[in-house]
């Protein structure tokens, strides 16, 4: 599967515009990730495995498939070689273990955001591609994890943990981290720690240099030659070279999106 999702040197290939969705911004992110796509290559190589010559991306006239995805499943714990599920639920009744057993699609899907595993050379399609609210997930630190030499505080992290005292009136702790929270948050923005969101056309914009970033890295471009495309009017001469450190801070700004990033953009308001 060639990692590559466009030609980075057609403008024309990248049809974005202020209506393109948060979600589809996600999508477009997501696809171009190369772990993504290598799960998305054992994920079709355990179906063929499963049933010679099947995709489960291409949907024959007539044909179903719903019984291949309902025994496609990932276990955990893992079957053992040869174990049939009722002898998997029999062993972990045994030693008083609750397994999980999820559809493959789903599995694969729920490992990335997704509701299911979509192919990344698939155009975007709301109905297909949905994305799971992670946001809304709460991690959990014990209190040992508080007791680390290595906790420090540090003002400009973009992530904090506040500690609760459940033999205390909850609504006033509650109170006193939204109230720190919503100063430390603005702070952060002021002080150009977090990075504001864009408008929709200056996200369309952005966005689409990115994109374009990435495929072009992707197709094996230097940054002098992306440079020379992207950002012409900027000298691109030794010692400045302007335009390639303009283009290193535009494929690192893409990177974090494709690798990591990319699951927060469906929670944004667009504007």
């Amino acid at each position: 599967m060639n990692n590559t999702i466009a030609n980075w040197t057609d403008e024309s290939s990248y049809k974005f515009d202020a209506n393109t969705s948060m979600s589809q911004w996600a999508y477009e992110f997501l696809r171009r990730n190369h772990d993504y796509q290598k799960d998305v290559k054992e994920y079709i190589r355990l179906c063929n495995d499963f049933r010679s010559g099947f995709n489960p991306f291409i949907k024959k006239s007539n044909e179903s498939n719903d019984d291949i995805f309902d025994e496609l499943r990932h276990y955990d714990p893992t079957l053992n070689a040869g174990e049939s599920e009722s002898k998997w639920l029999e062993r972990l009744a045994a030693i008083g273990v609750k397994g999980t057993s999820t559809p493959l699609d789903i599995w694969y899907g729920e490992k990335w955001g997704l509701s299911t595993i979509i192919d990344p050379y698939s155009e975007y399609n709301s109905i297909n591609v949905r994305f799971i609210n992670t946001a809304s997930r709460v991690s959990i630190a014990g209190t040992n994890w508080f007791e680390s030499e290595k906790i420090t505080k540090i003002t400009t992290s973009k992530k904090q943990a506040f500690i609760i005292d459940y033999s205390l009136p909850l609504s006033n702790q509650l109170a006193a981290i939204k109230r720190h929270v919503t100063s430390h948050y603005k702070w952060l923005k002021n002080n150009g720690h977090v990075e504001k969101n864009p408008n929709k056309r200056e996200r369309t914009k952005l966005y689409t240099i990115y994109l374009r970033c990435l495929d072009a890295v992707d197709s094996g471009a230097q940054h002098t030659e992306i440079a020379k495309a992207l950002c012409p009017t900027k000298t691109n001469k030794y010692p400045d070279m302007n335009g390639s450190k303009t283009v290193s801070d535009w494929v690192k700004a893409a990177e974090e999106l494709r690798t990591k990033n990319y699951i927060y953009l469906p929670l944004i308001k667009s504007k």
